[in-house]
């Protein structure tokens, strides 16, 4: 009975590290390409973005600011291709307001990655 409980707990924590690590491992990488800017950054070039994302790629809820671009996801790397990660998210009433006063369109997206498609809803 011990030695199932000690199996189980054993696996449960090689998966939750796992997870941890694969995030790290996302996260440097859109650091080294550049891809993460501060909430006080994307405030200072609003004219760079259309749309702010919110969404959850399966890392946390995520704020992404998305370019000029196509808002196409990067499956490797559970990425906007033409977007910026905003890092620490920023409160909901701060996008929400800030959407409003710059005119960009500001979107809640559920992405079911078993199904392939996106989901999009306004915050």
């Amino acid at each position: 009975m011990w030695f199932i409980l000690g199996i189980a707990a054993i696996s449960g924590l090689m998966l939750v590290s796992a997870k941890i690590l694969q995030a790290k491992r996302r996260r440097h990488c859109l650091v080294d390409a550049d891809r993460v800017r501060s909430w006080n950054r994307v405030k200072q070039e609003p004219l760079l973005f259309k749309k702010i994302v919110s969404t959850d790629f399966g890392f946390g809820r995520e704020v992404w600011a998305i370019g000029l671009g196509d808002d196409e996801i990067d499956p490797v790397l559970r990425a906007f291709r033409a977007g910026v990660l905003i890092a620490p998210a920023p409160r909901l009433s701060d996008i929400a307001e800030f959407c409003r006063f710059h005119g960009l369109e500001c979107v809640e997206m559920v992405i079911r990655w078993g199904h392939g498609r996106k989901i999009s809803g306004s915050l």
